[in-house]
């Protein structure tokens, strides 16, 4: 797993910065003016009345500056976090909130002044975020956008698709010009351009869902394409089903997401199926010959 690292603020952003120093490189000499350096010699004392228009001016100026900056919202520092295949990783940033990655999953958690931004790249995420109704926490996987303000849910990228499943609280999660508001218990997918109609998740199937966080890979009547697609999430080396026919074959149980080897060694036992190993550790699953 590799540590976090600080990263370098993208361009966009020092943009936004060289504006903020452009307006205050506009209104330095009036500055510099009322606020004259000690030993520089105090500058000819004006009218009451002009030296209230200098005052309401640079008021003005302050309100203007911090609306600027507001609206900007610039960026102040940001962190990367990453998992490797078959790892899984706990982080607690500095407000509270807590983010558990699990295996091949990547982010980048940027802090700016009137946000707590997150673009996930890959993989999957338990988000659990401490409230704080000013500083909105915003998640952008991909083209789709999830916004909260306090709540516990989870954020599955896989490649283009995106899926949320909350778990406490409320998301809004935006694709394409679509918006849909999720509560406690719903779940969605969304691609570019289209979100799916929101779904019920119960105890059990959100259970189910997210048993990675505690090691676990649980299949309920799972097609075995779906399985061996989840299996390889969590191996380095790839599986591959070398018949479509086998895609439909279901599967269940409770298996440990750390012994993948262990579990493709079970499925002849449980399947008509033949598993065969290469020497770079890709594995190939074959329909078992007819006897």
């Amino acid at each position: 797993m590799s540590p976090p690292q600080q990263n370098v603020q993208p361009d966009s952003q020092q943009d936004d910065f060289q504006r903020e120093e452009d307006a205050l490189a506009r209104h330095r000499a009036a500055l510099q003016q009322r606020f004259a350096r000690p030993g520089a010699g105090a500058p000819p004392r004006r009218p009451r009345r002009a030296r209230a228009a200098t005052l309401a001016g640079l008021s003005g100026l302050a309100v203007a500056l911090a609306a600027g900056l507001l609206w900007l919202d610039p960026p102040l520092h940001s962190a990367r976090y990453a998992t490797a295949a078959g790892a899984r990783k706990t982080v607690t940033l500095p407000d509270g909130s807590q983010l558990v990655l699990n295996t091949r999953s990547a982010l980048e958690v940027g802090w700016h002044l009137r946000s707590r931004r997150v673009a996930l790249q890959e993989g999957e995420v338990l988000f659990d975020v401490a409230h704080a109704a000013w500083r909105p926490f915003l998640v952008q996987a991909g083209s789709t956008a999830i916004r909260v303000v306090g709540t516990a849910f989870d954020v599955r990228r896989e490649r283009e698709r995106v899926g949320v499943t909350v778990l406490r609280g409320r998301v809004q999660v935006s694709e394409g010009g679509h918006s849909v508001l999720l509560g406690a218990g719903e779940a969605t997918w969304a691609a570019p351009g289209r979100l799916e109609p929101v779904a019920a998740v119960g105890a059990e199937q959100a259970a189910s869902r997210l048993a990675w966080k505690d090691g676990k890979l649980v299949f309920t009547q799972t097609p075995l394409a779906e399985a061996l697609a989840e299996i390889a999430r969590y191996r380095r080396a790839p599986v591959t089903l070398a018949d479509a026919r086998l895609a439909d074959l279901r599967i269940s149980g409770v298996f440990d997401s750390a012994g993948t080897d262990v579990l493709l060694d079970l499925l002849p036992a449980i399947l008509p199926v033949t598993v065969a190993r290469a020497p770079d550790d890709t594995v190939t699953v074959r329909a078992r010959a007819e006897p």
